[in-house]
Order: C-alpha cells, then structure tokens, then sequence
C-alpha cells in the first residue's frame, strides 16, 4: 500500500545571512548578534558630550567620589539610551528599512519576539540607570526614551518627516548628554549651554552625512527624510555647511572668551573639514563612509577643545 505523502507547507526563504532573532532562538540572543541590533558604539558621540558637560563643570572628574558617577552616566548615555533607540528603530521600522539597507546582514531586516525584549530590557536598565543618578538624570532619560518611540513608532514615526530625525538626533546625542554631565559633576555653567546648543545644531549634519549613502533606499520606501529629499550630493552640500557653521560658532564662542588658543584649535579643526569634505565630495556617494567617520572624528576633536577652554557661571539644576 502507497502511503500518501502530508504536504510540506512553504517556508520563508532565508536571508543571506543566518536570522538572528528568532522565537527558537530565544532570549537572550548571542553577545555577536545584541551587539549588531543595538550598535552600542553609535553612543560615542554622546559619551563624548556628556564628559564635554562633565569637565565644564570643574573639579577633578577621576576622583574616588565622581568616577563612579561618571563611568554609570557614560554607560546610560552609551550602550543603553543608543541601543534602546537602535532596537526600538529595528522593531517599528523593519519592513522599511529592510529595503533602505542593501547589507545582507541588517538587523533591521530581523523580527522576533527577542526584539521587543531587547527594547524592554534596555529601557528597564536605562531608567534604573538614571534612578541612580537622581532626578535630573531621570528626566532626561525619560524624555530621551519618549523622543526615540515618537520618531519611530505610530501613530508620529517623526523619523520619516524630513529634520525631526536629524534635530532629534541633534538633541538626544548631544544636548541632553551635555547637560547630564554638567549637572551631575555639580553644576550647569552658562557656556556649556551655548556649547551644547551649537554642537547639537552641528550634529544635524553629521547625522544627515551618516545618512546619505540610505537616501535612494529611503526615496524608495516612502521616507521623507533629508536624505532622502536632498539626495547623495545637496544633501552632502547641506550637511557640510550645517557642520562648518556649528565649528565657526564655536571658534567665535571661544575668541569672545578670551579663550584664543581655544579658538585657533578650533579654527583647524574647520580648516581639516573643509579639505575632507572637498576631497571626499568629489568621491562616489557609496565610498564616503571613511571620510563620514573622519568628519566625526574631527567634530568630537572641537567638542573636547571647547569644552575644556570653558567653564563659567555655574547655574544650579
């Protein structure tokens, strides 16, 4: 007798990388695989701006009573705010982005219950973070966590509207950070707002340069983001000039201090941009990640001169 065979159902075909996430993978995935979801290195720029708001607030940042301060807010403003918004953006915008990112091996493209655990988990530490630091660490932690679901997640999904990602960047990666630091080693002084105000104006463009090599994949899934609208080349013009005009408000912030030597490292670090930007400009837009991460380099060089040449006026928060 001639068994009859049970139909074999169709099953998705695989990405060309292993999935990383999925229901019989469990929780918690591989370090490897948290590690390419959440990007934890992306905080660098925000660990930077915090220890810019740390040193402007004066004393000795490496003393028993203040490093474990610092090395807990380095940790919240890092790995944990960063990879809460990296795997918040994974989750919402996964059917989207897995058109805008060509790499095989997006995490983007990955959807799993251990996603959302990840966002759970990384919002659960970092508000536990800030509990530690106090109030003032809570708040912004709070408001950092609301900025990420309101440009990633419905009914806002701000992220696809144009500057609302870049400005929010702006503010998440460097403004709030800036503040934290200063209010955590004892105070707010008056130039380290203007300081954070002009570099988290200037990390518009760094975000919009990050972005750049996305905007044909965003066009065609729908985002109106700068990218996107500007395209590979006005968008390079316009993340150039936003850049360029946040270093040259610095250098004056500094000269208007008296602070010249300040202002003069300052003024390099704008003149390095300057011949970056025409020699990467003039390379394809998909080969200009290394001067992307150069431009980067070069921004975090002024924050950490600015900051380190001012310091006045402490206000209480």
């Amino acid at each position: 007798m001639q068994l009859r065979s049970f139909p074999v159902l169709d099953r998705p075909a695989a990405l060309p990388a292993e999935i990383m996430f999925t229901r019989s993978n469990g929780f918690p995935p591989s370090w490897f695989n948290l590690i390419r979801l959440v990007q934890p290195y992306r905080g660098l720029t925000s660990m930077v701006a915090l220890t810019c708001g740390a040193a402007m607030a004066g004393g000795d940042l490496l003393s028993p009573h203040r490093l474990p301060t610092l090395a807990l807010a380095l940790l919240l403003v890092g790995p944990l705010l960063t990879g809460a918004g990296h795997a918040i953006n994974a989750y919402f915008d996964r059917h989207l982005l897995g058109l805008v990112d060509r790499h095989p091996e997006a995490p983007q493209r990955l959807t799993s219950d251990a996603i959302v655990a990840t966002i759970g988990l990384f919002c659960l530490l970092s508000l536990l973070f800030a509990h530690q630091l106090g109030a003032f660490a809570f708040n912004v932690t709070c408001a950092t966590l609301a900025i990420h679901f309101a440009l990633n997640a419905p009914p806002l999904s701000l992220r696809r509207q144009s500057w609302w990602n870049g400005l929010f960047f702006g503010i998440v990666s460097v403004a709030g950070p800036w503040l934290l630091g200063g209010a955590l080693m004892g105070g707010v002084t008056q130039s380290a707002i203007e300081l954070a105000a002009i570099f988290s104006f200037g990390a518009v463009g760094l975000h919009l340069l990050d972005t750049l090599h996305r905007g044909e994949g965003e066009r065609r899934a729908g985002l109106q983001t700068l990218a996107a609208v500007f395209g590979p080349e006005v968008g390079a013009g316009i993340a150039a000039l936003i850049i360029n005009t946040s270093l040259l408000g610095a250098a004056i912030a500094c000269a208007g201090a008296q602070v010249m030597h300040a202002a003069l490292g300052i003024a390099l670090t704008l003149l390095a941009q300057f011949t970056l930007q025409f020699v990467g400009f003039r390379q394809p837009a998909g080969k200009r990640g290394a001067f992307a991460v150069l431009s980067f380099a070069l921004y975090m060089a002024a924050m950490a001169l600015a900051a380190s040449a001012l310091g006045h006026q402490v206000l209480e928060l």
